[in-house]
């Protein structure tokens, strides 16, 4: 048994694997639901009775389809949304281990956290590392404390940046394709259905995954302003 298996507890890697686990089928859910948000989006500037879709699906009824993605779309957003809270309470228990191990943790000289940080899958809105990147040699425990400030902001600065960019691509663009899929169907008149769905049902999943978004987004605001308290050094 290595050191490292003597230091940390065995559910500790079997967290890393869970959240891996999910962060995948995160990414799953993802690409699901960007390439039929750019379908429905695409498919709003046509005026035809008739959308060409690709992939050899062929041209389909405008009557039917925004009522189908709208259907789609409200899916995929509630699974791409309950896989990506998954992965963030995985990842709150993995730091509940780290903080278990504040009095000794380094391991080989590699702190418990950098060692998270370097096995975990990467998802589509951990950005981090790319602003990490920049702090040369301070990237690390224990140098990471004694960082300079000017390489924290422009750091920290780079991260807002590229959490603002994911918030725009992994929340409001597929916020947006809900928008369109129910403005561009008769679904706006309370007069639609899709293959036999009553109404209500139909309004009440894009309700949802409109509520869903919002949700993560709640998510992910209040965990950057958890890691600026960090940075900033106010209590947690």
């Amino acid at each position: 048994m290595s050191k490292l298996d003597d230091h940390l507890p065995e559910y500790f890697y079997k967290l890393i694997d869970g959240h891996s686990t999910h962060s995948k089928q995160t990414g799953k859910f993802w690409i699901s639901l960007a390439i039929i948000s750019i379908l429905t989006i695409i498919s709003s500037s046509g005026t035809g009775s008739t959308i060409n879709l690709p992939f050899g699906i062929g041209p389909v009824s405008r009557v039917d389809f925004f009522p189908f993605a709208l259907l789609a779309i409200s899916i995929f957003i509630i699974g791409f949304g309950s896989s990506h809270i998954q992965a963030v309470r995985v990842t709150k228990l993995i730091h509940r281990v780290i903080k278990d191990n504040e009095d000794d943790p380094y391991i080989g000289g590699i702190h418990i956290q950098d060692f998270f940080d370097s096995v975990v899958t990467p998802s589509f809105n951990r950005v981090a590392p790319l602003g990490q990147i920049l702090q040369g040699k301070y990237q690390f425990f224990p140098e990471a404390k004694q960082i300079p400030k000017y390489l924290k902001v422009l750091g920290y600065s780079y991260y807002l940046v590229l959490k603002f960019i994911t918030f725009i691509v992994m929340y409001a663009f597929p916020f947006y394709a809900l928008k369109i899929s129910y403005s561009n169907s008769i679904l706006a008149n309370g007069d639609a259905s899709l293959l036999g769905i009553p109404i209500i049902i139909l309004k009440i999943f894009g309700i949802i995954g409109a509520l869903v978004l919002l949700q993560l987004l709640i998510v992910d605001v209040l965990f950057v302003i958890r890691v600026t308290k960090r940075l900033l050094g106010l209590k947690d």
